[in-house]
């Protein structure tokens, strides 16, 4: 497996000399002595560009100048060493400004124009307020791009990812220490900062890292709290600044990895819930109770008249409904009328053709017919018989005496005699005495 060569940059002269040895951390402006913490500050003075967040902009802006394409964990290292060397250069050095340069580190430059990335700032904000210290002092912790490590290997991580002959295409690999297994005063100081036999009178130079060797660390699985004792001796420490711009937060939840990649916007998290992503935050969860589709929630389905219906055919007043799946599958307005979820076919034109002019039943339709052609037509509410719309009461004797002498259309009585007074209604009368009427008259 071979490393893209990630590392840009190189501390040249990151560290002090003998003749300005600086007090100890707990000399310094922001160490808590009492409690023996160091209070994170919120802000520094960036050269060149002013005044700048620490935690939201300065680290993740380190990260995509300085080691941009390494694996995550190689990325959370690099938040740390650059927080750290920003600690060591305000706390230890007094510096209320540092450089955006290879004197101290980059922060803006021309090959991230368009700033971090999502991971760079997932990075630095699951990092938050952590710093690298030996003997309760903030370390320069030194890091140069080094040798890309020509054979990485899961089952030897730590020395499979040292130099190995591998390509140094910076030479810096000479600034590099190795430092795993050694304490106190074995532990091997860089050539970038000040040396000194007595590691406890100068305890900052603890080494430097190489970016590519953590690279090579994190894609074989080493976390990035592991890396630093390769390079800064086994006694090095991980600590967390306090105060409010301090402190370890919680690990990113499912909903913020979510937007990590995403724009600002929402999006469908899964077939129920709504995420609103802000600056690859989640702003908001949302719970869709209709279901979550092309990034929305589905807005509620009004009742229809086949809700709770089984599939079939049924009448909706003068309506004809297919209801499937508790929908409506189509529907029909019925020109006449509607029964058992079918519209009544209305009778043909050519019915009376044959036909004495007088009234016929054709199923539940009483017609006129005149001159072998339909004259006027009446749908009757309780049936058609022997030329006659039934009555209720018709309707109720028939079910006590189990009769049933229904007349059809071809049974067509002239006269209209049946055993019970029925009678059309009375449009239907005046209809039919208006047509033999004028019937009569176009004879004479």
């Amino acid at each position: 497996m071979k490393f893209i060569f990630v590392s840009l940059l190189i501390l040249a002269s990151c560290g002090a000399y003998e003749s300005d040895i600086p007090t100890h951390i707990t000399d310094q402006p922001g160490y808590g002595q009492k409690f023996f913490y160091l209070e994170a500050p919120c802000k520094i003075n960036v050269e060149g560009i002013g005044q700048v967040d620490i935690e939201d902009e300065y680290i993740a802006g380190v990260i995509s100048c300085e080691n941009p394409n390494a694996p995550f964990q190689a990325l959370k290292a690099q938040a740390v060493q650059a927080r750290t060397f920003l600690y060591y250069k305000k706390f230890i050095e007094g510096k209320d400004t540092i450089r955006n340069s290879q004197a101290d580190q980059v922060f803006r430059c021309n090959h991230a124009p368009n700033g971090p990335t999502a991971e760079h700032r997932r990075a630095a904000t699951e990092t938050r307020g952590q710093y690298l210290s030996w003997s309760n002092e903030i370390i320069a912790s030194f890091y140069v791009a080094g040798t890309i490590p020509p054979n990485p290997d899961m089952n030897a991580p730590f020395a499979s990812c040292r130099a190995n002959g591998g390509r140094d295409p910076t030479n810096t690999e000479k600034w590099v220490t190795y430092n795993k297994g050694k304490t106190n005063c074995d532990v091997e100081m860089t050539r970038l900062g000040f040396r000194t036999a007595d590691c406890e009178a100068f305890p900052y130079n603890r080494g430097c890292a190489s970016q590519n060797g953590q690279s090579c660390l994190a894609s074989v699985g080493v976390d990035y709290s592991e890396q630093f004792a390769v390079y800064y001796g086994d006694d090095i420490k991980l600590e967390t600044a306090e105060g409010m711009c301090g402190g370890v937060v919680e690990p990113l939840n499912m909903y913020d990895q979510f937007c990590t990649t995403k724009s600002d916007g929402s999006y469908c998290f899964d077939n129920s819930s709504l995420i609103t992503c802000l600056e690859n935050l989640s702003e908001r969860v949302q719970t869709c109770d209709e279901g979550c589709a092309n990034d929305a929630c589905q807005e509620p389905v009004e009742p229809t008249f086949c809700t709770g219906q089984a599939d079939g055919n049924y009448c909706d007043q003068n309506r004809s409904v297919n209801c499937l799946g508790e929908s409506i599958s189509s529907s029909k307005v019925c020109s006449s009328r509607c029964d058992d979820g079918q519209c009544e076919q209305q009778p043909s034109s050519n019915f009376c053709s044959t036909k004495a002019d007088n009234s016929y039943c054709d199923k539940n339709e009483l017609i006129l017919c005149e001159n072998e052609e339909i004259s006027a037509s009446q749908t009757c509410e309780f049936g058609c018989q022997r030329g006659v719309c039934s009555s209720a009461q018709d309707t109720i004797d028939k079910d006590e005496e189990g009769e049933s002498d229904l007349i059809t259309a071809s049974d067509g009585i002239s006269g209209g005699c049946s055993s019970t007074p029925n009678r059309p209604s009375a449009l239907f009368i005046l209809a039919f005495g208006a047509a033999l009427f004028f019937r009569r008259k176009k004879r004479a």
